[in-house]
């Protein structure tokens, strides 16, 4: 990056959004034209006082495009005919009539400003610009690029009922506020840094001698494989932040998003780059990276510390049974065969009535001498088996234990740790094993705190009147990564293992949302009120489902019969393979180009100081996106293609492609498909289902985990879930650990949804579902109906206790805890309003709430809250075979998605190479955009298909197409050498 990228330009507009500050749709969609150019009849009032037929479409079309754009149309040449020809209708007017409106300047001007007076619209002057400055400041957008708040700043504008200024004059004024608040904030930022800070500063940004790289190359790496040696050294790295007074600096003052973008140029910039700096644009970019990367550093070491004690716990369970069977395999002898004989012996005396075994007959059969051997022989391997199965496990962990021990001491000594009420224990012993770390203690004192380690393991931690300190610490460690993962225990330096609370709205600022949150969602404030309306809405359908004859009971259980599965008829099939006969074959390269020619995506490449994507590297970008989109690797696809270097893709690579792109990108591309007609025989959008696809990955990354269901117990897998829309459209893609519950990322992909579809019915299969979401989903505005494995193990649960609901008595006999739902109401909706107002991403908040005890208040009361709405969803299935058939059909597009993400990821055998989590996340991301752009691409070519067929007089009919997914994959070639032109 060069110097002049580090600080925005003061042009960033593309060329074409200067030439025309209001570009109309070339060919608007029904939908479009009703929801933008339709005339209401006050309207239409205003419109009849112009004289002549030219000028009421010219007014009307002005009308319209102001209220949509915020800014009046300019140039009359290129209108569309479909927008003249639906405002004609509703005047009565033929748009031929539309002739030489905006010769007359006079007349234009009149009309202007009659319609901003219509619309109660103000000019733009020094008023508006003074607003948008104290906006800009009060708002704290300043870590976004000019480009951003660009668009940002036209919507409040909109808002505040200005007419827009021309785009170059609102590129000015935004350029030179942001360039002044950044102005400010840099300086903010310097002055929150001492003097030993800045010095420790520079001295990051040069290399020690005999050593290869700076501390700041260091800090940005990836974190470590969970191993004992790497944990110890991220914690040493964690150490020298905290001794440099990092976790001293305050940036409260400034904005949490200005903070991480700032830091964010810092990972992009090498320590060349940032000594060319300004030092106050130095020390504020590495004073914001520093406090990010402390916090980001102490995260990874709890996450580096439980995959450790994971797996730690995994091989000592494995190995202890593996010793059990051995031990099995070895001791089954002759002395247990007696052993069973003496057993039989002593029931038959039991049965005759009598008090003693004679050993007489074994005696006549076998020697004496050898007799005795076996019994002894037998008596001593149950008793060897009996203490294996007790010791064994703990055995496996005491010979870990000096693996353990290379980083707990620092692990424990620099971190501080907090406790929530009931770990006072857990943190007596903390602080118990700190003590004994620093002075060097060979032992544990004996009546150290113990309540945190399980019941059955305490009588083997004392024995001779000495603490097994093995066990002990091994233990706790155990302990206290449990309560870390449910927020019993908790770090104030840190980033997601803060105190539960800490991860909401902050209390006054929910005071002042809470209102407005309820208005905007029809939420009532007071739970008495909801819950009576969730009361009556039960009982209607309770008593419904007892009167359906759908729903059926066995053995007190509701029983839910498996779908036959439905014959696809003869008319599908032929279309089927007319369709497909019909597709051209494309190469994946064609799908990008061709994709991008339609819907113009590649305008969302910018650089991350905002400068646009250089028409010279579209064609490396175009490679860039199929290497990372088909696993090929950059290098490789030089190879492939001609005319490309590693260092050019690398270098655009790097420049442009990120997640915050590509998730616009995606979103671009479920946005056009939505908009072409025959996506709605699919569906409107408002289905969706979400799923992961695993893939291998190799070298050590805290998300790769051992995943022995698929991959047996050496290669490590990530898991890439993805929510697709009953359009066949990805609009949100991330990559988790395989060892995470999927359940937990299920909003996640909601509040990161950027494109025009809002689903309002979600499903997943049993992995990706836990009570907790049936209750966040609904009140978000969404509709939970996971497929659930065991309906008939399900217990089903009711509101009122006394409450009688005919034959469905005997299922719905569960009450839950009104008194506390009410109780935690308040706090439910700021669950809710901070998971949608993304103050921590939802699967921080959710983990916790999942991993809470069953004492804390406001987990309970979601679990009792999910309980009513899962049993809701549950009698809904069983009434409704229509739903559990639209279930299964959203839930076969998401495996349609997964076959066609197989086909296209295809280079080394599908696995990722590399355990670089940014790089799997672009290449997960990528590959979204592949599949997105072969569905729209092949939806385009059935459009055709379909419009010939009809021509012809075939009768293609929309129930057919609707079984007919564009997620086709025979026709798309991934591999071979690939061809890119402009």
């Amino acid at each position: 990056m060069s110097i002049e990228e580090l600080e925005p330009s003061a042009q960033f507009l593309p060329e074409r959004v200067r030439r025309n500050p209001v570009e109309l749709p070339d060919d608007p969609s029904a939908e479009q034209l009703f929801r933008e150019y339709t005339l209401s009849s006050k309207d239409l009032e205003e419109i009849r006082r112009c004289r002549g037929s030219a000028n009421q479409l010219g007014f009307a079309l002005q009308l319209c495009v102001v209220r949509h754009y915020g800014r009046f149309l300019v140039d009359y040449s290129d209108i569309p005919l479909g927008i003249l020809n639906h405002l004609g209708r509703q005047l009565g007017l033929d748009n031929m009539l539309f002739g030489n409106y905006g010769a007359r300047e006079a007349t234009e001007s009149e009309h202007r400003q009659r319609i901003a007076t219509y619309l109660g619209l103000k000019r733009f002057d020094l008023d508006a610009e003074q607003r948008l400055e104290e906006w800009i400041a009060r708002q704290q957008l300043l870590g976004a690029v000019a480009r951003e708040i660009y668009g940002k700043a036209e919507e409040c504008l909109k808002g505040w009922k200005f007419v827009l200024p021309a785009p170059l004059t609102l590129e000015a004024v935004v350029s030179r506020l942001v360039a002044r608040a950044r102005t400010e904030v840099r300086e903010r930022i310097g002055t929150s840094i001492h003097e030993r800070l800045g010095q420790a500063i520079d001295h990051m940004l040069e290399v020690p001698e005999g050593q290869r790289y700076s501390l700041l190359n260091r800090l940005k790496e990836d974190p470590p494989a969970p191993h004992a040696e790497a944990i110890r050294h991220h914690m040493e790295l964690v150490q020298e932040l905290m001794r440099e007074g990092v976790e001293l600096l305050d940036l409260s003052s400034v904005d949490a998003e200005t903070v991480h973008r700032l830091a964010d140029l810092v990972r992009e910039e090498s320590a060349h780059d940032i000594r060319r700096l300004p030092s106050a644009t130095r020390y504020a970019r590495m004073g914001c990276f520093l406090v990010e990367t402390l916090k980001t550093h102490i995260d990874d070491a709890v996450n580096l510390n439980a995959h450790y004690m994971t797996d730690l716990w995994r091989k000592a369970t494995n190995e202890a049974k593996d010793l059990n069977a051995e031990f099995n395999r070895k001791s089954v002898h002759r002395g247990m065969e007696l052993l069973a004989d003496l057993g039989d012996m002593g029931l038959e005396a039991l049965a005759l009535g009598r008090h003693e075994i004679s050993l007489e007959p074994l005696i006549a059969e076998h020697d004496r001498t050898r007799l005795e051997e076996d019994l002894r022989g037998g008596v001593e391997t149950c008793r060897s088996l009996l203490r294996l199965r007790i010791h064994a496990f703990l055995n496996r962990l005491r010979v870990r234990y000096p693996n353990l021990r290379v980083y707990t001491p620092i692990f424990l000594e620099v971190l501080d740790f907090k406790g929530n009420p009931g770990t006072a224990a857990l943190l007596e012993a903390l602080e118990l094993l700190r003590q004994a770390n620093r002075e060097g203690w060979d032992e544990i004192p004996f009546d150290a705190p113990d309540s945190f380690i399980p019941r059955k393991v305490r009588p083997h931690l004392r024995a001779e009147g000495k603490l097994d300190r093995q066990l002990y610490e091994i233990f706790f460690f155990r302990a206290l990564q449990k309560a870390l993962r449910s927020g019993d225990v908790y770090i104030p330096a840190s980033n997601d293992y803060v105190s539960f609370w800490n991860l909401l709205l902050p209390e006054d600022r929910w005071q002042q949302e809470r209102e407005r949150f309820c208005e905007t969602h029809n939420i009532s404030i007071h739970g008495n009120d909801e819950l009576s309306r969730l009361a009556n809405d039960f009982s209607e359908l309770a008593w419904q489902a007892s009167r359906d004859r759908n729903v059926q009971l066995r053995k007190d259980h509701l029983f839910v019969p498996r779908l036959e599965k439905e014959a696809e008829s003869s008319s599908v099939v032929k279309l089927r393979k007319l369709l497909h006969a019909d597709l051209t074959v494309k190469r994946i390269e064609e799908v990008v180009m061709e994709s991008d020619s339609l819907c113009h995506w590649t305008r969302h490449f910018c650089s991350r100081s905002g400068q646009p994507l250089s028409p010279d590297h579209l064609i490396p970008l175009y490679a860039c996106i199929v290497a990372l989109g088909t696993n090929l690797g950059l290098a490789v696809m030089c190879n492939s293609t001609a005319g490309l270097t590693p260092d050019l893709l690398r270098y655009v690579a790097n420049r442009y492609i990120r997640p915050e792109t590509l998730k616009l990108v995606i979103a671009e591309l479920v946005d056009f498909l939505d908009s072409l007609p025959i996506s709605k025989v699919w569906g409107k959008g408002t289905i969706s289902s979400s799923d992961g696809q695993r893939f291998v990955v190799h070298g050590g990354t805290l998300l790769g985990t051992v995943y022995p269901r698929y991959f047996g117990y050496y290669d490590r897998a990530v898991s890439v879930y993805t929510h697709v829309s009953d359009q066949f459209t990805v609009f949100s893609s991330r990559v988790i650990a395989c060892s995470a519950r999927e359940a937990i990322h299920v909003v996640d992909g909601f509040l990161e949804n950027d494109s025009v579809l809002r689903p309002t019915e979600h499903t997943t299969d049993t992995h990706g579902y836990v009570e907790l979401l049936f209750p966040i989903l609904w009140l978000m505005g969404i509709d939970f109906i996971p497929r659930i494995a065991d309906i008939a193990g399900q217990r089903l649960y009711k509101l009122d206790k006394d409450a009688h609901y005919g034959r469905l008595d005997p299922v719905l006999r569960h009450p839950v805890n009104l008194d506390r739902i009410r109780d935690q109401w308040d706090s439910i909706l700021r669950l809710v309003a901070s998971l949608q107002m993304k103050v921590k991403p939802a699967h921080v908040l959710l983990s916790k709430l999942v991993d809470s005890k069953p004492s804390d208040s406001l987990g309970q009361a979601l679990l009792d809250l999910g309980r009513i709405r899962r049993t809701m969803t549950t009698l809904r299935l069983a009434m409704s075979p229509d739903l559990r058939r639209r279930q299964g059909r959203q839930l076969n597009v998401g495996e349609e998605r997964h076959n066609l993400a197989k086909r296209n990821f295809f280079a080394d055998q599908g696995e990722f190479q590399k355990p670089d989590y940014e790089e799997i996340m672009n290449k997960a991301s990528c590959l979204a955009l592949l599949c997105n752009g072969c569905a729209v691409t092949t939806a385009i070519q059935y459009a055709g298909s379909i419009e010939r067929l009809r021509d012809r007089g075939y009768p293609v009919r929309d129930e057919d197409l609707a079984h007919i997914s564009p997620l086709a994959r025979e026709h798309i070639i991934p591999s071979g050498t690939y061809h890119f032109t402009k």
